[in-house]
């Protein structure tokens, strides 16, 4: 089960936070939906804190609901200095717990997520096979395919090497991985490569990508990590005066160890008093507060780069000039090109920062109940996107909504129950 695209969104100033999420889950490769999903939680009973889960319902089948419930009770009233110490201290609680997730499930879960990156790398490698005997009159011999296949294992272990560790995580760690998921990678190896030629030296390569695909910052890569969780911790600790925001990103469980992108800060300080964060699907409050999602803002900036990267040698094709005047032309173009290209980018950040300051200016104000309001709306912007489209209906149900304050702690100012409140007084006794 997992909650897959969700939508959820923090609004905050000097005040207070507001948080609001809605309910939708798709269990399994069946996408069948449900709008009965609980992902936003008290942290403490006792101090204003909560918590937000999305991309993923569970870590490695345990549900991130009953996690979270087993750490509220066993910090009980202790109140920590900073919502940072907060996040911490519950990252801590995982690793320190990490019983909770049987060897067997991380190897189990090591090999999905692997399974997942192999069968995108092998589609290209099957494609850049298809392209050489399309271009081959007389076929290609094992050799050559050979060659294709030496080639692309290296390409992807070179680019491999560009980019850095996850936190505290190193190559000692890659190797620990290679020895004690050995068998696992070389399932998964032989899975995608079994039709290929392959020699040793090359799947010990791929041994040692298969070990780095997991504990690695792709920053800037299109690679998406299935069983992610994303966690949103707000509130206040015992010493903040302001709201403040941590979020971060679980990958999954692997070798005994938590495996989790950086924690980002957001914080409310006296020279930035408001702020508005969408998490998961996030392009609908993008357009809200830029005029513009960020995907159709990156469209637009590779097009209109491309363009003036082109228009010197499209433009020089058509003239009749000798080959030494155009070649000192097309540079003066090109950088002419250049700085037009920076000077379209500054007006466009421009125009992006006029439409959100005045929304920006507006938040600072809003009181509580007004916060609230605002991102229970923004969820519902992307609600009503995904009903009136012809894509499956990811997003949606009920909207629960909490804000959270340094006078009044945690209130919910929507909250769904499965159950019927009169039937079961019990419970809100206990929640007292």
């Amino acid at each position: 089960m997992g909650y897959n695209l969700t939508v959820e969104v923090v609004v905050m100033n000097t005040l207070a936070v507001a948080l609001a999420t809605d309910s939708a889950v798709t269990v399994g490769d069946v996408d069948k939906i449900f709008s009965s999903a609980n992902k936003l939680f008290m942290l403490s009973k006792h101090h204003p804190v909560g918590i937000m889960v999305y991309d993923n319902a569970n870590i490695l089948n345990i549900p991130w609901e009953t996690i979270i419930k087993i750490y509220r009770k066993k910090i009980g009233s202790l109140e920590k200095e900073t919502i940072l110490d907060y996040t911490n201290d519950f990252i801590k609680f995982l690793n320190k717990n990490i019983d909770l997730f049987p060897v067997e499930s991380q190897k189990e879960y090591f090999k999905q997520m692997l399974s997942a990156h192999f069968s995108v790398d092998i589609e290209d490698l099957d494609s850049k096979i298809k392209e050489a005997l399309s271009e081959s009159k007389n076929g290609i011999d094992e050799s050559q395919v050979k060659n294709i296949v030496d080639s692309y294992i290296d390409e992807l272990f070179s680019l491999d090497r560009k980019f850095n560790y996850l936190n505290s995580l190193g190559e000692q760690d890659a190797k620990q991985i290679l020895r004690n998921y050995k068998a696992e990678i070389d399932e998964i190896i032989d899975l995608y490569y079994q039709e290929l030629p392959i020699g040793q030296r090359k799947r010990n390569v791929l041994r040692k990508y298969a070990a780095n695909l997991l504990i690695k910052d792709y920053s800037g890569l299109d690679i998406v990590y299935p069983l992610n969780t994303g966690i949103v911790i707000a509130g206040f600790g015992k010493n903040d005066v302001y709201p403040i925001v941590t979020n971060f990103s679980i990958r999954t469980v692997l070798d005994n160890k938590i495996i989790m992108d950086e924690i980002e800060i957001n914080k409310i300080t006296h020279d930035s008093r408001a702020a508005i964060l969408p998490f998961a699907q996030i392009d609908m409050v993008q357009i809200f507060m830029n005029g513009v999602s960020n995907n159709y803002r990156k469209w637009i900036d590779d097009y209109v780069e491309m363009i003036y990267d082109e228009i010197p040698t499209l433009l020089l094709n058509d003239l009749n000039i000798n080959e030494s005047d155009k070649e000192l032309i097309e540079d003066k173009l090109i950088e002419i090109g250049q700085k037009q290209y920076e000077l379209f980018l500054q007006v466009e950040e421009e125009t992006i920062i006029n439409n959100w300051r005045p929304i920006i200016e507006v938040v600072r104000a809003l009181p509580k109940d007004e916060l609230a309001r605002m991102a229970e709306t923004l969820v519902n912007i992307t609600l009503f996107k995904t009903r009136i489209s012809v894509e499956p209906e990811t997003v949606g149900g009920p909207i629960d909504v909490a804000v959270i304050s340094k006078g009044d702690g945690f209130i919910w100012i929507k909250r769904k129950h499965y159950f019927v409140k009169e039937l079961n007084p019990y419970y809100f006794k206990k929640e007292l």
